[in-house]
């Protein structure tokens, strides 16, 4: 077994690598024999040498360096298997989070890679690595990492190897959030205007007239667009809004939670309102509890009132093809980005008429504006959290101005530019 000695350049020291067995153990109990490379820095090329040396006559007498004895140790991929299940009483929402973001630090370091690698140096390395692929979120994937870390060093008597953790995240953060870019791939909001003029009678379209195509029904998506267009809110939130939960006064809007553990909704918390909003939905009628609403005309519910859902709004926006499966004769509806002349295949995943990617590039429009104007950090504690550890910095309902966010929060929506349309409501 040779052992080299190198320069570490980008970390300022020397560092000696060599190969030795292991003996792996599964959560089985059963073991498994490993080579694996081993490394070791050295405050000196002196001291490399040296060290190496002792590493190779060790292996020349059929020992092992350092503890002179082969070391059960688990990997680290058998210690996120094991984290993974104990966080089945989590929201399902967490859980796949938990399992996205640890799938991708054990596709960078390896799944099969031992826990006694672990260490602050494997952490900077994934850091930059994220970092270097624009991840705007780079604290939240090593948080993830280390809470994972912390439950393995808690339970280093089934995952043996582990070193006590240490962190770059935390009051003594390395690694900060970083606000989003100002301008991403987002429509910017002359096209989100365009839209809400698309979806109005003085609409036009290319070579026709104003107002040609235009549908009376579509003035309820219009105005659930306004909303998330001012707002930022999931288009989920959106068609929920009750009158109750607005507060036109005072300028608060109150964010019911909507269903338990998913992302960004399991706590009910207030937001101030866009003052280019209040003073539209102060024109509004109330004439149902919901503030979009439509009445059916089919089926068992047949005259009733029933919420919109965000499908929906999706292929108002982005249209629809259809099959006549008799005459095999295909139809195309324009959706509101296609009338207003706007091609949204320009925007990343904003394109995809199967879903609701449509709204989201609005909602992404409006975080954009709110992370260049403030920071990142402020925008999704607006709009919502995607984790639930920071549902602890909301504004709670009660005395929402007592919050030291709330001012930030009024004074970041000012970024929000007014509605640029000839006709905004009658």
């Amino acid at each position: 077994m040779m052992a080299s000695v190198k320069w570490r350049e980008d970390r300022g020291h020397w560092e000696v690598l060599w190969r030795e067995p292991k003996v792996i153990q599964n959560p089985d109990g059963s073991t498994k024999k490993k080579w694996s490379t081993r490394r070791r820095k050295a405050p000196s090329k002196k001291a490399a040498d040296a060290l190496a040396r002792e590493i190779e006559t060790a292996a020349a007498v059929g020992d092992r360096w350092e503890d002179k004895r082969m070391t059960a140790v688990s990997t680290i991929g058998s210690a996120v298997e094991g984290y993974i299940i104990a966080s089945k009483r989590r929201p399902k929402a967490t859980q796949k989070y938990r399992a996205s973001v640890l799938q991708k630090f054990m596709d960078h370091v390896g799944e099969d890679t031992t826990l006694d690698r672990l260490d602050v140096e494997l952490l900077r390395d994934y850091a930059d690595h994220l970092d270097a692929q624009g991840i705007k979120s780079v604290s939240r994937y090593i948080g993830t990492v280390e809470q994972w870390w912390t439950w393995a060093w808690n339970n280093r008597k089934t995952y043996p190897g582990v070193q006590e953790p240490t962190r770059l995240t935390g009051k003594d953060a390395e690694i900060q959030h970083r606000p989003a870019p100002a301008a991403v791939d987002t429509p910017t909001w002359e096209d989100i205007d365009a839209v809400l003029l698309a979806l109005s009678p003085e609409g036009t379209i290319p070579g026709r007239g104003a107002g040609y195509g235009y549908r009376p029904q579509w003035e309820v998506y219009r105005r659930i667009v306004l909303v998330q267009r001012y707002t930022g809110l999931r288009i989920s939130q959106v068609v929920g809004l009750r009158w109750q939960d607005l507060d036109l006064e005072r300028g608060w809007l109150t964010i019911r939670s909507n269903k338990k553990g998913a992302k960004g909704q399991s706590r009910d918390r207030v937001v101030p309102l866009h003052p280019g909003l209040v003073s539209i939905l102060e024109t509004w009628s109330r004439d149902e509890d919901l503030l979009f609403f439509r009445v059916a005309t089919k089926g068992k519910r047949k005259g009733q009132v029933i919420q919109i859902k965000g499908s929906e709004v999706a292929e108002v926006l982005g249209g629809n093809d259809k099959v006549d499966y008799r005459t095999k004769k295909r139809t195309h509806t324009a959706g509101a980005w296609e009338r207003a002349g706007i091609d949204p295949e320009k925007w990343a995943d904003a394109g995809d008429r199967t879903n609701k990617r449509g709204t989201n590039a609005i909602r992404a429009r409006w975080k954009s504006t709110i992370a260049g104007a403030a920071s990142y950090e402020l925008a999704t504690l607006m709009v919502g959290q995607s984790t639930a550890g920071d549902h602890d910095s909301y504004v709670a309902m009660g005395n929402p101005e007592a919050s030291p966010y709330w001012n930030k929060m009024v004074q970041a929506l000012e970024a929000i530019p007014e509605v640029e349309v000839s006709r905004q409501e009658t």
